[in-house]
């Protein structure tokens, strides 16, 4: 982590692309869940293989069409996904633009409430 800079800071910098999400709770293998293959989850989704692997490779997004098939299939809240999209789209916009994170509003008015009580 960067000196100066808090967890939620890095975690708005660098989120995850939702398909690498969609890789790790749904296509790796783990000891209380069997995985998949990408072939497979494609099928249950009703989407390409081709699709499927470029979204999981971070090289698509996750649609509010997929969120809803994700949602059908037991892997999430519709809902969810579009969030996790956004998240990481800023970020990707925000490091072209070469944007510093802004202070989230919350935090800003944890720092003036802070402040007028010192004042006071």
């Amino acid at each position: 982590m960067i000196a100066g800079m808090k967890d939620t800071d890095w975690l708005r910098q660098n989120p995850l692309h939702p398909g690498r999400l969609i890789k790790g709770s749904v296509l790796d293998a783990c000891d209380d869940y069997p995985g998949m293959t990408v072939e497979a989850a494609a099928a249950k989704l009703g989407i390409s293989r081709v699709t499927l692997s470029r979204i999981v490779n971070g090289h698509r997004p996750v649609t509010v069409g997929l969120a809803l098939k994700l949602e059908a299939g037991g892997w999430g809240v519709a809902d969810n996904w579009p969030a996790y999209q956004t998240r990481w789209d800023i970020a990707q916009a925000r490091k072209k633009l070469n944007q510093p994170l802004a202070t989230a509003p919350a935090e800003q008015r944890v720092e003036r409430l802070t402040a007028d009580a010192q004042a006071a």
